[in-house]
């Protein structure tokens, strides 16, 4: 499972934003999520009001992946969402992950992958993890939320 955080390097405000969003993720999603923190509207760069230090700082702190990217000149934007991707594969299928061994893997049957360090278009065909409608599996009864 994964989750992109998005903000706009051109609004502090967005920025600040992703701590209460990370709070609702770790509250609400499964302990295992990976996180992309992406920085979009890099275009705007002139008017720049979150550092990339800033964010890199977030994300280390977070244990979070970073990418900046612009939607508006489609820079990094394919390569956020392959990036997520191949970790979310590469985690699924680590022999540390409790469900590996269980033969339980949480990525869809039949997610596609497109990216350059794996095979264009790969099927991968894993069982769908059946704890996701499970409240536990939820954390519903977070005390930060």
């Amino acid at each position: 499972m994964g989750a992109l955080l998005v903000y706009s390097i051109a609004s502090r405000q967005t920025f600040e934003n992703c701590i209460t969003w990370l709070e609702e993720l770790n509250c609400h999603a499964d302990p295992g999520i990976l996180v992309m923190l992406v920085g979009n509207k890099t275009d705007l760069e002139s008017l720049r009001e979150v550092p990339t230090s800033a964010a890199t700082e977030f994300a280390q702190k977070n244990s979070l992946l970073l990418i900046e990217t612009s939607a508006r000149d489609n820079t990094n934007v394919n390569e956020a969402f392959y990036k997520l991707i191949q970790e979310i594969y590469k985690q699924v299928n680590s022999p540390h992950n409790p469900l590996v061994s269980e033969g339980t893997p949480t990525v869809p049957t039949g997610t596609k992958l497109e990216s350059k360090s794996l095979k264009k278009n790969e099927t991968i065909n894993v069982k769908t993890d059946s704890r996701a409608n499970n409240s536990e599996a939820n954390n519903t009864d977070c005390n930060n939320c």
